[in-house]
Order: structure tokens, then C-alpha cells, then sequence
């Protein structure tokens, strides 16, 4: 399957980082990779990343619309 969209997800919180991508995960999308930690040490601050990626669905590579 060939990637269609892909997106970086960024959150501060785990909450709201699990909920964008559970979000995007029933829109479609799936986790691309692993989860990135980064922590900003003067601003201590952690920021959570995620790449997702939406894939071209087999009907629409034929030249059809998507479903």
C-alpha cells in the first residue's frame, strides 16, 4: 500500500496526545514508528510525538473514488 497523508502529531500532555491519536486512528490514520519523548529541560516541559500516516486504499489506486 503507498502512503497517502503523512502527519506529526504533538501534544504536552499524554492525555491529550492519547486522545489526538486515537482520534486520527478512527478517522483512518495509522501510528507510523515509535512515540518520541522529548523533554525541554529550561522551559521543563515534555513534548510527545508521533507519526501517523493515512494510506491510499486499494480502490481508490485504481482510479476509483474513496470510499
Amino acid at each position: 500500500m503507498k502512503i497517502e497523508r503523512y502527519e506529526v502529531v504533538y501534544a504536552n500532555s499524554e492525555a491529550e496526545f492519547v486522545q489526538q491519536i486515537n482520534k486520527m486512528i478512527k478517522e483512518g490514520w495509522q501510528p507510523l514508528g515509535g512515540v518520541g519523548i522529548t523533554y525541554i529541560e529550561k522551559q521543563m516541559q515534555v513534548v510527545y510525538h508521533q507519526a501517523m500516516v493515512e494510506y491510499e486504499s486499494e480502490y481508490r489506486g485504481n482510479g476509483g473514488p474513496r470510499p
